[in-house]
């Protein structure tokens, strides 16, 4: 599979020193990613030595935020149009990816000491926050290649927070049933010949906004586990509801 069906990577930073930290670890991945042109069954080899290397290079990780943007031909295609290497490509993408990444952080996860932010004296170990999309939930008429791999990424969200929640490792699904106001989507938005478009909804509040989601990962991160989410839903308050 080509490298982006492995794990782009999405920081968010709070200060100087986490954002440095950060960008880091986005040059480390960048690196491996640049490297990475092996079949699947070679995938978890290279994942393991990418995160090893953050590990060696800036300590355990002890926040994974999996963020990922699918093509989207795949909410253009028909079942009948589905290319087998198209939907796989989609799904390791979306949930393959995920796996690997969760399963390169969560033995030190576990085995951390943690931070203890709560009266019952319980600690968190680790925070695993998947960024997810309304899909997840239900399919749409030519986007079954995409939802597949989002509905079994909400699986394996449910599945870590089952199995490592009671060892202190936070996970948690977030859908996102909204468009991000970015530099990123102006682009695909012009791209695509509608750069008018993209332009009324950024000044109608209908996207959005990327310092504010930010604002609102770390907030999860922040969970005491006394009282954490393993589902949340976000959106501006212009969208209307898809669900």
């Amino acid at each position: 599979p080509p490298r982006s069906t492995l794990f782009p990577y999405t920081t968010l930073f709070r200060s100087a020193n986490i954002r440095e930290a950060l960008d880091t670890t986005t040059a480390c991945l960048e690196e491996a990613m640049d490297n990475v042109e092996a079949e699947i069954a070679n995938l978890e080899t290279e994942v393991d030595a990418t995160f090893e290397k953050i590990v060696s290079d800036l300590g355990a990780v002890s926040v994974l935020v999996y963020n990922v943007s699918d093509s989207p031909k795949g909410l253009r295609t028909t079942v009948l149009e589905i290319a087998p290497e198209d939907f796989l490509a989609s799904f390791n993408l979306n949930c393959l990816g995920a796996l690997l990444c969760t399963q390169a952080v969560l033995p030190r996860m576990i085995a951390a000491e943690g931070t203890v932010s709560n009266a019952k004296g319980v600690a968190k170990k680790g925070t695993i926050l998947y960024t997810s999309a309304t899909s997840a939930f239900r399919s749409t008429a030519k986007s079954a290649q995409v939802a597949c791999g989002k509905a079994a990424l909400r699986m394996l969200s449910q599945a870590v927070a089952k199995e490592h929640g009671k060892q202190g490792v936070h996970a948690v699904h977030i859908r996102m049933d909204c468009t991000f106001e970015s530099p990123r989507n102006e682009k695909l938005f012009t791209a695509g010949g509608m750069g008018e478009m993209y332009e009324k909804g950024a000044a109608s509040n209908k996207f959005a906004s990327i310092a504010d989601l930010a604002e609102t990962y770390y907030a999860l991160h922040m969970q005491s586990p006394m009282a954490w989410t393993n589902e949340i839903d976000l959106r501006p308050y212009t969208e209307d509801w898809t669900f």
